[in-house]
């Protein structure tokens, strides 16, 4: 179990395939029991055949068997694992260009990775100058 997903999913906006695909993945490919997902197997059989839409808190639950790359390949129709530094370069270019994806790019990564850029921000990298030089001051106060 995943529990601790990174993608964060607004669940009440998916579209109907999604959610199916999400349920199939979960229940066909990891073998995971209707009843973990908070479901009978008449209720998963009705999800499957569409005749009732599946509640969200069905999807919610399924969601933490999955990984943040199975969740992105569903729900957002690409595999991370296809995502390159020149995508990251084409994204970095676009945020430039337009102030409405700036904004976008900069709101997604404070909210994914705000902790981590707050964490690295603060760091100060000491290279072999700073070094020489702190070794220059402490001499001289000697």
């Amino acid at each position: 179990m995943y529990g601790n997903n990174v993608i964060q999913v607004k669940v009440n906006e998916l579209p109907e395939e999604a959610k199916l695909k999400i349920l199939r993945k979960v229940v066909e490919e990891k073998r995971i029991d209707y009843e973990k997902l908070g479901v009978t197997r008449v209720q998963a059989w009705r999800y499957t055949m569409g005749r009732q839409k599946i509640h969200d808190y069905v999807v919610e639950n399924a969601i933490k068997y999955l990984s943040p790359e199975e969740v992105s390949e569903i729900v957002y129709g690409f595999s991370l694992d296809n995502v390159t530094f020149n995508d990251a370069i084409k994204v970095v270019a676009k945020a430039v260009q337009s102030p409405e994806f700036r904004e976008f790019l900069l709101s997604s990564l404070h909210k994914h990775l705000g902790e981590f850029v707050n964490r690295v921000s603060n760091m100060h990298v000491v290279t072999g100058d700073d070094q020489q030089l702190f070794q220059k001051v402490t001499q001289r106060q000697e």
